[in-house]
């Protein structure tokens, strides 16, 4: 259970499993150098983000389907939205990595993960407004790209 995707700690990763695996997982951790001091207080996030947290995350996903469903109506922008079961958001256009930066301009954060995808992600600092700004930016900055394209005869 990966405790900084979607639930807001900081760093951490909780692993579950029989005692055996455990014991054997802890193993190799301490081989390959793992282990800190302090841990407590990451230990603190890791608690506030399994108490508090879980039960917000269906709130991400709901954020990212209504994405989802604004970004299908693009033109420009292939979607299946049958893929959005969780808080991120997949979709390809062309020059994937130029409309990245463009939407990072203007405030929307994603990542290029080739020359035609693009990843969105929801999580807790994401409201409900910003999903809508989200949409906005990504509309006209297809828009501004599309009208920047040399015609050709």
């Amino acid at each position: 259970l990966c405790l900084s995707k979607g639930l807001a700690a900081p760093v951490g990763t909780v692993l579950l499993g029989p005692k055996d695996f455990i014991k054997e997982a802890h193993r190799y951790r301490k081989m390959l150098g793992g282990g800190m001091r302090q841990a407590g207080v990451l230990a603190a996030a890791g608690i506030v983000a399994v108490e508090e947290m879980m039960g917000r995350l269906s709130e991400d996903h709901v954020r990212a389907k209504r994405l989802a469903e604004r970004l299908e109506l693009l033109p420009d922008i292939t979607l299946d939205l049958s893929t959005v079961q969780t808080n991120m958001i997949y979709f390809h256009v062309s020059e994937a990595a130029s409309v990245a930066e463009r939407m990072a301009e203007q405030g929307v954060l994603c990542n290029a993960l080739g020359p035609q995808t693009i990843r969105l992600v929801t999580h807790y600092h994401i409201a409900d407004n910003d999903v809508e700004k989200a949409a906005e930016v990504i509309q006209e900055v297809l828009s501004r790209c599309n009208s920047e394209r040399p015609v050709h005869a």
